[in-house]
């Protein structure tokens, strides 16, 4: 039986956005419904787009794709969610039609072609080149250069002081001192006879 696609629609599923068709049911097609488990497989025609063999799952429009009771209440339609990649909206004289199968999950796509086992090649035993071996040259030995020992001590030579120069300053302060001693020594001198002449 040919079923008439109302309209069109898209959810996000699995991260990714799908088409949604709406229809009105039948007792046939709520029957296949039931013993697939929700699961059907279709063949859409008259879209020019989406016109080939889908697998999808259906349900009532107030269970898919959310709780909705009184659009099912007042519409009575249900929704089958395609299992293939939102295109974009047909346009309004291309809604198409649907023909759903018997079998459960008819595949839409052909089985991928399992290539023929390939035998492996032996590989071809060669046999090894016999390598000469390559005459080593000795290496010149440099000598070692000697470092300073760390913990030697230095010699220090013992050196005079540099002679010393004396200043205006100095010299006048020497002078000052010797006539000083002269005239205590002097002058002490000249006293104690003064003293010994008024003794006696």
């Amino acid at each position: 039986m040919v079923y008439k696609i109302l309209r069109w629609d898209s959810i996000e599923q699995n991260n990714q956005i799908v088409p949604m068709i709406y229809f009105q049911p039948c007792l046939k097609i709520v029957n296949i419904m039931k013993l697939n488990n929700n699961k059907v497989s279709i063949q859409i025609t008259g879209t020019a787009m989406y016109d080939g063999i889908y697998n999808g799952v259906a349900n009532k429009s107030s269970i898919l794709p959310n709780c909705r009771p009184n659009f099912f209440e007042a519409t009575n339609l249900h929704v089958i969610i395609l299992n293939t990649i939102f295109l974009k909206y047909p346009d309004l004289d291309k809604m198409g039609t649907f023909e759903i199968f018997k079998n459960s999950n008819k595949p839409s796509n052909p089985p991928p072609q399992i290539p023929p086992p390939q035998i492996p090649q032996q590989p071809i035993p060669q046999q090894p080149i016999p390598q000469q071996p390559i005459p080593q040259q000795p290496i010149p030995q440099q000598p070692i250069p000697q470092q300073p020992n760390p913990y030697k001590l230095p010699n220090f030579r013992n050196s005079a002081p540099p002679p010393h120069n004396l200043n205006g300053l100095e010299i006048g302060l020497i002078v000052a001192l010797l006539f000083m001693s002269l005239v205590l020594i002097f002058g002490g001198g000249w006293a104690y006879q003064k003293i010994n002449k008024r003794k006696k």
